[in-house]
């Protein structure tokens, strides 16, 4: 049985608009590599809605180049109070954005010694999106806050 209306949420808030779909098969450019969680939402003739899920990891987006030899560690994850951030990479911006694509938190870091933290203390208990971003590229990550 098709359903008769669809809602598609790629849970990549920083694509805008394009994070949703009514289309029953559409398409989709997630904006930066990480872990997407992906929903649809049915609507069927006579019957209730059934919501559909599913965890995506982008390993690549658009014509990005890829650091294959480069490591980055988020931990712990879920946390509380704090997330410690550890790369070879530069990053010296983050932004912390939630299921809505609000952002939470956003500033100005610096990956002294491989490694930084980021206070999560005033974030309700929730699913997030943090995203890097410095001269040598982008990462994004979900994260659980308890």
């Amino acid at each position: 049985m098709n359903a008769s209306e669809y809602l598609w949420n790629f849970g990549d808030p920083l694509s805008g608009s394009q994070n949703t779909s009514t289309l029953e098969n559409p398409s989709h450019e997630f904006t930066a590599p990480g872990t997407y969680v992906v929903s649809l939402t049915a609507d069927f003739p006579c019957m209730q809605e059934d919501i559909f899920s599913d965890t995506l990891a982008i390993l690549e987006t658009g014509l990005s180049e890829v650091f294959w030899n480069r490591q980055i560690m988020v931990f712990p994850n879920p946390a509380r109070d704090y997330i410690t951030i550890m790369s070879d990479r530069n990053y010296n911006e983050f932004r912390i954005i939630d299921e809505l694509g609000k952002i939470q938190i956003s500033g100005q870091i610096s990956m002294q010694n491989g490694s930084t933290f980021i206070s999560t203390a005033t974030l309700a208990a929730g699913i997030y999106f943090l995203h890097l971003s410095g001269s040598e590229g982008r990462y994004s990550q979900k994260i659980l806050i308890r």
